[in-house]
């Protein structure tokens, strides 16, 4: 899909708030179900649905998608999540502005949970799951908990040029963080 089409479908998209799906077949195998919230100028904020449950917020870099669908098979997803009341638990995002990476983890750092980082590439990616410490230039730093809960003794440094999504607000993120040892 073209660029210009690609933003002109997410941006009625949005206006009519219906459901999307998305591909960004360079770096992910992976589809994304949604519903697009915000346009910005190089980032789109989503709800992020999984079976037919909302399931948090995703940001992702616009010049990934490659391709969007909002045709039938998503007007009777729609139907299914209006039927079972989902579709009335929509929120507004709590955050809104999309200037930058940067700006989005200024107002995520302020929110003071903890997210996930996803550099994406189809054969080799790397995910980061934790709290933003800083947030510098042209980077932020993450200080990332494993798989058994425990923090890294060092912050990591993630170039904003490499970053695919962000994710927050995520059933997976809220359990675990419950269960993260102290610092």
């Amino acid at each position: 899909m073209e660029k210009i089409k690609i933003r002109e479908d997410l941006h009625n998209i949005i206006k009519m708030r219906c459901l999307a799906y998305i591909t960004r077949e360079k770096i992910d195998i992976n589809a994304i179900d949604c519903i697009p919230l915000i346009l910005g100028q190089d980032l789109l904020l989503v709800q992020y649905l999984f079976d037919f449950q909302l399931d948090g917020y995703m940001i992702i870099r616009i010049k990934d998608i490659t391709f969007i669908r909002s045709d039938d098979i998503e007007r009777f997803s729609e139907f299914i999540l209006k039927k079972e009341g989902i579709l009335s638990q929509i929120k507004e995002p709590p955050i809104s502005n999309l200037e930058s990476w940067g700006v989005v983890f200024e107002e995520l750092k302020v929110l003071g949970k903890n997210i996930i980082i996803e550099c994406e590439d189809i054969e080799d990616g790397d995910f980061y799951l934790g709290e933003i410490i800083k947030v510098k230039n042209n980077s932020v730093l993450l200080l990332c908990f494993d798989a058994v809960g425990e923090w890294d003794q060092e912050a990591i440094e993630i170039l904003f040029k490499d970053i695919t999504s962000v994710s927050f607000n995520k059933r997976y993120i809220t359990t675990i963080s419950k269960y993260v040892k102290t610092k």
